[in-house]
């Protein structure tokens, strides 16, 4: 996030490389050499699912299933298309080859790691993005615009998780809950920062990726085949200058605390005051671990809290792990925060019902108002979104500092990030 200077959203490697939790369950035990098993059966479920899937939404038939997808370690290469493709040059990914109708995985780096890091659904959700593309070539839209199609690739591959949820299949079972970790293990092969949406290899920000495989999971392939004529949402953007660049991500925590104070009071002042009433700011009080008393007292889980007398506290000596994610995880709890004493003041701007859904709503609304396109930015507003910040906000919620429902809590930030203050009241 930045504050007149605008330096960028910190880089999400160092948050996806924190938890080694797994997530998404296997009947058997995983190891680093379950990677052909894993990579095996997602695309045997896949195969089954999209056979039925298809002619469900009216799209035809799969017809013949792609070949088993290919395994490439070291000194091992293959033919993809025109071309050889050798485990140096697919090194830390997957990739699907049009042509010879042919998915191939790095099982000597990528999929290792997946399963370490995020557990065997992550790795058997990217086998569902590439047989994503195989699904696009059988439907003719493999040409679409490179992002278009890659985030379409991830909505059909939420499609996949999304029945696995509600339909467990013989190898892979997933709570809602259970999605979270996967779906950061997805987030981590996005775009550099900065990368131009446009360009020919583009895959999409981390939000971006987070959005369409949200879509398939709650709402099927009908959305997604949609893609190509009027959506994704791109939040991809450039950096904001050379400082934004050098600085890689984060202002310095009490700079991060006051300056989305200072946004929040001239915000929630905005909405007061086009809605015909007023606004007292809120003052923010950094402590080493103080807070209100009674019940309001920070906890690594919620480390900013609102108090009475328009008071927020933000204590220092709990914002480590949450600061951990980047400065606008710690922007976006500060916003939390205001959305909450909003709420409880019942601003009539709102026109909401208290609820933990809608404070999260809330927050997305306002970072929504931060982004450099932002068509509902006030003039008077100095703090913008980096590159990055919106993947720092997402991480936090499904890898952070531990709260119930964490996809339930992204859903109602991206609903207000997209959708405003009008998206969090049709909600509510």
């Amino acid at each position: 996030m930045s504050w007149g200077a605008r330096v960028t959203g910190a880089a999400l490697a160092a948050v996806v490389g924190a938890g080694a939790c797994s997530s998404g369950r296997t009947r058997e035990p995983v190891d680093d050499h379950g990677v052909g098993r894993i990579v095996a059966a997602a695309a045997s479920d896949l195969a089954v699912f999209w056979a039925a899937e298809l002619p469900r939404v009216g799209r035809g038939e799969l017809g013949d299933a792609p070949p088993k997808p290919l395994l490439l370690r070291a000194g091992s290469s293959v033919r993809c298309d025109a071309a050889s493709l050798t485990w140096a040059d697919l090194r830390g990914n997957a990739r699907y080859c049009p042509q010879r109708d042919q998915i191939v995985v790095d099982a000597q780096d990528l999929g290792p790691d997946l399963v370490r890091r995020f557990g065997p659904l992550a790795l058997a959700a990217i086998v569902a993005h590439e047989y994503g593309h195989a699904v696009q070539r059988r439907l003719g839209t493999i040409s679409l615009a490179p992002v278009v199609r890659e985030l379409q690739a991830d909505c059909l591959a939420g499609t996949w998780l999304g029945h696995v949820k509600a339909y467990p299949t013989p190898v892979f079972s997933a709570t809602d809950d259970d999605l979270a970790l996967p779906l950061v293990g997805v987030m981590s092969l996005r775009d550099s920062l900065g990368r131009d949406p446009s360009a020919p290899d583009a895959h999409g920000a981390g939000f971006d990726r987070l959005t369409a495989m949200l879509e398939g999971i709650d709402h099927g392939a009908g959305p997604c085949l949609d893609y190509g004529r009027g959506g994704p949402v791109l939040t991809g953007q450039a950096f904001l200058s050379d400082t934004d660049r050098a600085n890689a991500g984060n202002q310095p925590l009490l700079r991060m605390l006051v300056s989305s104070a200072a946004d929040l009071n001239d915000h929630y002042g905005q909405l007061a005051r086009a809605a015909g009433g007023e606004w007292t700011d809120i003052a923010l009080v950094p402590q080493a671990t103080g807070g209100c008393g009674g019940d309001g007292q920070p906890t690594e889980e919620a480390p900013i809290v609102a108090c009475d007398g328009g008071v927020v506290v933000a204590a220092l000596d709990r914002l480590g792990p949450l600061a951990s994610f980047g400065d606008m995880a710690v922007g976006a709890e500060v916003g939390r925060a205001w959305g909450a004493a909003a709420l409880r003041l019942s601003l009539p701007a709102l026109r909401l019902t208290p609820s933990s859904t809608a404070v999260e709503c809330l927050t997305g609304y306002w970072i929504g108002t931060l982004h450099p396109s932002a068509t509902n930015r006030a003039a008077t507003r100095t703090l913008r979104l980096s590159p990055g910040d919106l993947d720092e906000v997402a991480a936090a919620i499904l890898q952070g500092p531990r709260r119930p429902r964490p996809l339930d809590r992204l859903r109602a930030l991206q609903n207000g990030f997209h959708a405003g203050l009008a998206g969090c009241r049709a909600a509510s």
